[in-house]
């Protein structure tokens, strides 16, 4: 069985006023979206397993299948350092490091924003040489966004304080957190004497993972780094385009096509059961300007026009013509990985919504794919 694994990344959040009380997926008109939930298995999962913090890497790798912990999660830089083809060696740390403007309260830095992308060549490259200076190694991956490793006699516990937990935008407001390792604040402080108005912000460290490649020869289609080392780790193959930004100006059309390109490779395989998965991170980018609940309804309604629509379309009617020549039946699995909300732009472990659709075996759902449709629908995880 071919299955495409579609995650709309940081769809699901909760009432809001101005919507009268609707979320943005309740107020969005998604036909497609509601024909899937109409017709599959519906149900609900957690993605966030105990203790961990609701970050797209884990909430990704529990629909992947994978059983993670506090033990056994890399972390998000050592996921990213993968996605760039970085293979951190055993024993060195990877850090996930923005560069985060500050304000200066009381002689305090505080964080203003969780990330930027007006950062010089100049400064850029200073930077790298302080990192240098403490055997640190800075590799620019984003605009705003680097990663940082350190060798294997650094202290990887990033001692954030009472901020241990959380996540770089929910840092807005507070002081730069101070760190275990002396060599992150000499260069934390090093980064605020270089950028002025701004500072690098360490977060999500992790060092070399055993996890195992659950899906060797899959598909991933996405534009985001962490998207591309989950993808490393589980030996998907990454496909991606200049045009898939991670934003809402993302080609949503051309993602809608390489499914389902992906689709007819596999379909013409001799080869098992097989995953596509395609990632859309438009409505988390969305959710993290916070106050745009009018702007998330938008992207939810490209993304079911311009992408759910077409790939519904094509399975539907694509199945007999699979069937004569490949034995093969196409499964859609439609969800997301955590609720973001674009009230206060985070992130959150609610059960999340999932619609399992097989053409060849339509089944009695729910009355539209939003979340108080799902909210007593079967709990799988």
């Amino acid at each position: 069985m071919c299955t495409l694994l579609i995650i709309l990344d940081g769809l699901c959040e909760y009432p809001l006023p101005e919507l009268g009380g609707r979320t943005p997926l309740e107020a969005a008109y998604t036909p497609a979206m509601d024909e899937i939930a109409r017709h599959s298995r519906c149900v609900r999962v957690r993605t966030c397993p105990p203790g961990l913090s609701p970050a797209t890497d884990c909430c990704v790798l529990t629909l992947l299948g994978y059983d993670i912990d506090g033990a056994t999660m890399p972390g998000r830089g050592y996921i990213e350092a993968c996605g760039a083809g970085l293979q951190p060696r055993d024993g060195e740390t990877v850090y996930r490091c923005n560069i985060a403007p500050i304000s200066r309260c009381a002689h305090q830095p505080i964080i203003t924003s969780s990330s930027t992308t007006s950062v010089s060549s100049e400064a850029l490259s200073r930077l790298i040489a302080a990192a240098s200076a403490e055997e640190i190694l800075l590799h620019p991956t984003t605009p705003g966004h680097l990663l940082a490793i350190l060798p294997p006699a650094a202290n990887w516990n990033e001692g954030y304080n009472h901020h241990s937990t959380l996540l770089p935008n929910q840092l807005i407001g507070h002081t730069v957190p101070a760190y275990a390792d002396p060599r992150l604040n000499r260069l934390a402080q090093a980064s605020h004497e270089i950028l002025g108005d701004a500072t690098l912000l360490f977060w999500g460290g992790g060092k070399a993972s055993s996890l195992p490649r659950l899906w060797p020869g899959g598909t991933m289609i996405t534009a985001v780094e962490v998207m591309k080392g989950i993808a490393s780790i589980a030996g998907m193959n990454v496909v991606t385009h200049p045009t898939f930004t991670g934003n809402y100006d993302t080609d949503y059309s051309l993602k809608a096509s390489t499914a389902i390109e992906a689709i007819e490779r596999t379909g013409a395989s001799e080869e098992g059961d097989s995953l596509i998965v395609l990632h859309i991170e438009a409505p988390d980018t969305v959710s993290h300007l916070t106050g745009t609940a009018l702007r998330k309804i938008r992207v939810i309604e490209d993304i079911d026009r311009l992408v759910i629509s077409p790939v519904l379309k094509y399975i539907n009617a694509a199945r007999t013509c699979n069937d004569a020549h490949t034995g093969k039946e196409i499964r859609l699995i439609l969800t997301t990985d955590h609720f973001t909300d674009c009230t206060r732009g985070i992130h959150h472990p609610d059960p999340v919504p999932m619609a399992i659709y097989n053409r060849a075996d339509y089944q009695i759902g729910m009355s539209a794919f939003n979340e108080a449709a799902f909210a007593n629908a079967e709990m799988i995880r």
